[in-house]
């Protein structure tokens, strides 16, 4: 099998608003493409040319006026530089990759970046997003969770001094399997995946940066997490909840920001940035409405406040909202309430958020009705959640119709 090579190609780019086939008179750029294996990328000669007067077969400009001379020459050259780039390309033994040589030839030279020092780089980039308010602060410090995984792997199974341009697919993907099986506090699949991904967008970053010619990683497949079972709460735990006798008044506090979520289906971080003077208003029948952006996807959540939640928010007036604990202290004390009151499922604060979702749609609520409540990107994500209460309501209607006993 022979060895793949980059070649250039000189093409004709039509104007966008050009007509196929191509007129004449039309008058494009010239591109000069790098091409190997299926793969290109290209950089514009700035020659422009009508199409009558291009040879595409013989990479020229047609004519023997002074205009078509002097493309030609601009041509020639620019075909010399490439050629030498792809030649030294091959010389050097790296791979045959079109976005290589066209560095080569631009003069770029790339730098031998270890993955900790591209990932330093990324996060870096990432705080500086999350300073200018292109990304939440949390999504720049999560990250610095992981570093510690990254770097225990880099030092027991990765390569020794591991460049960035060394990365590839399955390194990436040995990186997960290894998080599963070496790291006991990493369970989840999808957690793996997560931190497996973490070398993909350092490669990106560093292809941003000109630190390197080309992405070493590429496409990522890596495989999918089981499908967790949908754990909500049913209304019978739910008045359990509410009625039972909690002697420490953290823990009471927390089973209020817990049945606020429940009753809200606000997710931790909406429910702990929620001020009702500033987020709930009042329509002409007096019902109470929470219209805002959720942070995770930027998306109008429109929420009817329900008596349960209007009662929560009196309780609270004096304060001026409902005290919301962090994410992992509140998980820590539902953990607590969950073993006093003996109930048979791990709540968390996403499990509240769940629990809305399944009352609206248990109730009859449609589909699209508590996408818009949940603040979800897309329906999609919400028939995907909840295809289990769908389940639950045919059966309902099949019975009511008689076709069911």
């Amino acid at each position: 099998m022979r060895t793949p090579r980059v070649k250039p190609l000189f093409v004709f780019r039509k104007p966008k608003t050009c007509p196929t086939p191509i007129p004449a008179a039309a008058v494009g750029v010239l591109i000069l493409e790098y091409r190997a294996a299926g793969r290109r990328v290209a950089s514009s000669t700035g020659i422009r040319v009508a199409y009558a007067k291009w040879d595409s077969a013989g990479q020229r400009v047609r004519g023997t006026g002074p205009d078509a001379e002097r493309a030609n020459d601009q041509l020639r050259d620019l075909y010399n530089e490439a050629a030498d780039a792809c030649y030294d390309l091959r010389r050097s033994g790296q791979p045959a990759v079109p976005a290589r040589a066209k560095a080569i030839a631009a003069g770029v030279q790339a730098v031998e970046e270890t993955v900790l020092q591209s990932w330093h780089a990324w996060h870096a980039r990432q705080v500086a997003r999350a300073e200018a308010g292109e990304i939440l602060p949390d999504t720049a410090r999560l990250p610095l969770r992981r570093l510690p995984l990254l770097a225990a792997w880099l030092a027991a199974a990765a390569p020794a001094g591991l460049l960035t341009r060394e990365l590839n697919a399955p390194l990436a993907r040995d990186f997960a399997r290894w998080l599963l099986t070496h790291y006991p506090s990493v369970k989840s699949r999808s957690f793996a995946n997560k931190c497996a991904r973490l070398l993909s967008e350092c490669a990106a970053c560093a292809v941003e940066r000109g630190a390197l010619a080309y992405h070493p990683i590429g496409k990522l497949k890596l495989p999918k997490a089981k499908k967790k079972p949908l754990t909500f709460l049913s209304y019978e735990q739910l008045r359990l909840l509410e009625t039972a006798p909690l002697a420490s008044s953290g823990h009471r506090r927390t089973r209020d920001a817990f049945l606020l979520i429940c009753y809200t289906g606000f997710a931790h971080v909406d429910a702990r940035a929620f001020d009702p003077a500033a987020h709930v208003t009042c329509d002409r029948a007096g019902q109470r409405w929470v219209v805002r952006p959720r942070q995770k996807t930027d998306e109008d959540a429109i929420i009817p406040l329900l008596p349960q939640a209007v009662a929560l928010l009196d309780k609270y007036a004096d304060a001026g909202r409902v005290p919301v604990p962090s994410n992992q202290k509140m998980n820590e004390r539902l953990h607590e309430i969950e073993a006093l009151l003996d109930l048979p499922l791990s709540i968390t604060c996403h499990v509240g958020r769940r629990t809305f979702g399944m009352l609206a749609l248990d109730a009859g609520v449609s589909m699209e009705s508590v996408s818009k409540m949940l603040g979800h990107a897309s329906i999609k994500m919400t028939e995907s959640l909840y295809a289990v209460v769908q389940q639950r309501r045919v059966g309902r209607e099949m019975r009511e119709a008689g076709l069911l006993y």
